[in-house]
């Protein structure tokens, strides 16, 4: 219960004391923090990969699909929080936004019309600009202000970051997600701005003195969501026209994400933060990497975002020759541990295991008995509605259907862990129990999971995807990417 009064100081001594000292030693709890997982760029591409060519995952509608890769390429190129791009669903105190600096404090913060703030199109500028490297190309650059900093939501001067096209991958492209987005809203003001093709039918009047051409946006979208959610509708899902896509989805998306790449340990949002300031630590000052980072001080970075490895080839530099930098960047990454094949070998729990789980067990026989005392005085459930009866039913069968899905998951998770603990020693073995390879189709999967631009591997070039194509012109046909197959 808040007070108001701030705790007399030998009391906080002795809580302290407390809690680390007799909690810990009673509960043999630990005291040692867990390891920062870092995503680099390596570990990105395999990620991005597998979402655009492998993946199967369901989403209510292919904008998520979209706006997940988007997602990851924002945390990763600018290093911002989730909750200034998503619209948070954890409700703090407003007094308490900015306190601390744990991943997991997240704060909603509504805006005047009463709903919750997430990045909209007012935040992002568009802009079609003259090639710095001559010719009668263009290209198109983003300015996206993100206003939800922590600590800073709606406050003071917010920053601005600068995106640029990326021809060389496109699955890289964050102006290519944005403008995928953008069309399928119809979000241009311009009445020549309909279809991807429309971006190139005009050019830069250079003898006006003209360096740019802004691409603006319809006045009643400004307030829109870029990131928005599936709802059911009336047969199927559709995308919601005001409500931002949730930290909670997000989070499952890139969970599920993880574990079909073969990510040992759950894919986190919060790894492209640290893989953003690893990256950046290297070229800009401490005091622009806290900028882009929003920290308040130096140390916050050293304390929570640095992994636990020594980024330093040790052996090398005592032994006095070529450091083995490729060895340390290996060591700290997510890549080190990843399986590809991971997902098509573990099962998933069967009903019957799940069922043979004491608490579940439990419920189910607790759930019958109501069940039958119910039918032999109300001869229905639905009878039964309102009834005292009833209500411990309906919590019952509640009850049941979360301590399923938390049995499931946890027996998923001790497989998963039980395959990476004896991936070292994997053998394969056909019916007749000798040792066997793998077939042809099992080690092309893994060749374009681990190597996804090895030419020889590539798709036809009338299945590839549309970052796999190098024509600008074919690239703006495709900037409404479709769902893959």
């Amino acid at each position: 219960m808040k007070t108001g009064r701030e705790v007399d100081l030998t009391l906080k001594t002795e809580m302290r004391n407390y809690l680390f000292s007799t909690i810990c030693f009673d509960f043999s709890l630990s005291q040692a923090g867990r390891d920062k997982k870092v995503l680099d760029v390596d570990d990105l591409l395999g990620i991005l990969h597998y979402h655009w060519s492998l993946c199967n995952g369901f989403f209510p509608t292919e904008r998520q699909r979209i706006q997940l890769a988007l997602l990851l390429l924002l945390i990763s190129y600018t290093g911002v929080r989730p909750s200034a791009v998503l619209e948070m669903s954890r409700d703090k105190p407003l007094e308490d936004a900015g306190k601390g600096d744990d991943p997991d404090f997240m704060v909603s913060v509504r805006d005047p019309d009463g709903l919750v703030d997430c990045l909209k199109y007012k935040d992002i500028e568009l802009y079609k600009v003259k090639d710095p490297a001559g010719g009668n190309e263009h290209v198109f650059l983003m300015v996206i202000t993100f206003r939800l900093m922590k600590g800073h939501r709606n406050t003071g001067v917010p920053h601005k970051i600068v995106f640029h096209e990326r021809d060389d991958n496109l699955a890289f492209c964050p102006v290519l997600h944005v403008l995928s987005l953008a069309f399928a809203d119809q979000a241009f003001r311009s009445r020549w701005i309909r279809k991807p093709a429309d971006l190139f039918s005009f050019d830069i009047q250079e003898e006006r003195g003209l360096q740019a051409i802004p691409l603006e946006w319809k006045d009643d979208i400004l307030a829109t969501p870029l990131f928005r959610k599936g709802e059911r509708a009336v047969s199927w899902y559709q995308t919601s026209a005001t409500s931002g896509w949730t930290y909670h989805d997000a989070r499952n998306a890139i969970v599920r994400l993880g574990k079909g790449a073969g990510l040992k340990n759950p894919l986190a949002m919060y790894d492209g933060r640290r893989g953003f300031g690893e990256a950046i630590d290297k070229r800009v000052t401490e005091a622009v990497r806290n900028k882009a980072m929003g920290h308040s001080r130096g140390d916050i970075f050293a304390r929570f975002y640095t992994n636990r490895i020594i980024a330093a080839d040790t052996i090398s530099a005592f032994l006095g020759t070529a450091s083995q930098d490729w060895a340390v960047k290996a060591a700290s990454h997510l890549s080190l541990t990843r399986d590809p094949l991971a997902e098509h070998y573990i099962n998933v729990p069967s009903a019957a295991e799940i069922g043979a789980d004491s608490d579940v067990q439990c419920l189910a026989l607790k759930r019958t008995a109501l069940k039958t005392a119910i039918l032999a005085k109300y001869q229905s459930i639905r009878g039964a509605a309102g009834s005292e009866v009833g209500i411990q039913y309906k919590a019952v069968v509640e009850e049941l259907r979360i301590t399923k899905k938390r049995v499931k998951v946890s027996l998923y998770e001790q497989r998963w862990a039980e395959w990476f603990a004896r991936e070292g020693q994997f053998v394969a073995y056909d019916a007749a129990g000798t040792t066997t390879a793998l077939t042809w189709q099992v080690s092309r999967h893994l060749s374009l999971a681990r190597n996804p631009l090895h030419t020889s591997e590539r798709r036809p070039s009338d299945q590839r995807r549309p970052w796999q194509m190098g024509s600008r012109a074919r690239n703006a046909e495709l900037a409404k990417l479709p769902a893959p197959c």
